[in-house]
Order: C-alpha cells, then structure tokens, then sequence
C-alpha cells in the first residue's frame, strides 16, 4: 500500500467533517517545544499552530502558513507535501537496511486527557521497542484528530522514502479512530467548545506556486558569504 493517496486526501478529510461548535484544542509536543493549537469553526473552516507554522483550512482548502526574513507567506498543501517528497527523495540515504514487514499489535488501553483509546503497537523486525499510537473512538474528538493528521502526514512523508512498510501501517492505524497520542511526539493535552474568531483563518495572498515556494526555501537554506 502506497501512501501517496493518503497524502493527497488530507486536506478532504479534514474539511470534510464541520464541528457542531467552535473547539479548541490543545496536543503536548513531547520534545518541549510549545503545545500545538488547533482552533476548529462550526462550519469546518480551521487553523493547526506548529510552533511558527500554521496550518490553515478554508473554504475546502488548506494552505501552510510559514516565515521568513522576507516576511509571512502561503503555499498549498498539496503543493508543501510535493516538494517536501521531492527533497526527500533527494536527500542522501542513511544507509543500513530497513525492515520490509511491520506488525501492529494491540496493547490495552491508555488515558489521555481524560479520554480512553486503544494503543496499537508497530514494530519491526530487530526493533527494540515498538512505535505507540494511542486512538479514541470517541467521535467528539474526531473532527479534531483530522486536522492533526495535516501534521503527520509530513511525519509519513519523510518517513516513507526511509521505511515504506512502517509509514504505510501508521497510515492504517490513522483510520482506525481520532489520535489521542502518536508515539513520543503528540499528546492531547485539552479539547473545549470555545469561540474562534473568523481572522484565525486568514492566510497570505496569494499563495506561492510549487516552482516559487521551492525556490523560496532553497534559497533560505543556502548560507550567505561573508
């Protein structure tokens, strides 16, 4: 199973599901850096903060929202997700075989944030420990979760070029329900019905091309002479 289909959908599916209220949520990122905020309006339209990114659906689109030395500016999803498989696909192996079977367990269950779900346990041959993700039947979450999955897809993009089996069985058990924790990254940490004002959806206009924003973040990524 190939993922890319999985990483064209993304944008659908989070769309796809309006919340009945304004929800606000918050996910713990495990590595210290600020929690990820996801602020969802009634009418599906919502905005995921990663640090010094967003991630911003509107109107059935949804753009990443970044920063730089020239100032704020947009790409599409589809069009980030692209390059950023093209750059991985470029990048120097690291080397060493990789395993070419994966199986999921499953390993009870796990609170998180007051919310119970099953982990399901991936892990690969010679693997010393397994990769846990933790996901809640509880459909509240579920609009949630789907915009959350915008930022793993990245994870399984990268992920793929390096481990194909294991990005395809994190895409399976992404089906399954809403991710309460996956692995040792993201942990929901608070879910609320709170008002979100509408400017939390506004983006940068308009959004940069696959050819400029590639050139954009190469360009950033040379170092300059002295």
């Amino acid at each position: 199973m190939r993922i890319r289909p999985f990483l064209a959908a993304v944008a659908l599916l989070s769309a796809a599901s309006p919340a009945a209220a304004d929800t606000v949520a918050r996910f713990s990122q495990l590595d210290g850096q600020p929690p990820i905020v996801i602020e969802l309006a009634d009418n599906g339209d919502s905005r995921m903060t990663v640090t010094d990114a967003a991630y911003v659906t509107r109107d059935g689109t949804t753009y990443l929202v970044l920063s730089d030395s020239g100032g704020r500016f947009s790409v599409t999803l589809p069009d980030y997700l692209a390059l950023l498989a093209e750059l991985s696909r470029a990048a120097p192996s690291a080397g060493g075989r990789m395993p070419d079977r994966v199986e999921i367990t499953q390993a009870g269950t796990e609170t998180v944030a007051g919310h119970s779900g099953t982990v399901h346990r991936l892990i690969g041959p010679g693997d010393a420990a397994p990769f846990e993700i933790v996901v809640s039947d509880d459909a509240v979450l579920r609009p949630v979760s789907l915009i959350l999955t915008n930022l793993i897809a990245t994870f399984i993009a990268q992920v793929e070029g390096q481990n194909p089996a294991l990005a395809a069985r994190i895409a399976e058990v992404l089906r399954l329900g809403a991710v309460i924790r996956f692995g040792p990254i993201y942990r929901l940490e608070s879910v609320a019905a709170t008002p979100v004002p509408r400017s939390a959806f506004d983006v940068p206009e308009p959004p940069l091309s696959r050819d400029a924003f590639r050139e954009r973040i190469l360009r950033a990524a040379t170092p300059v002479a002295n």
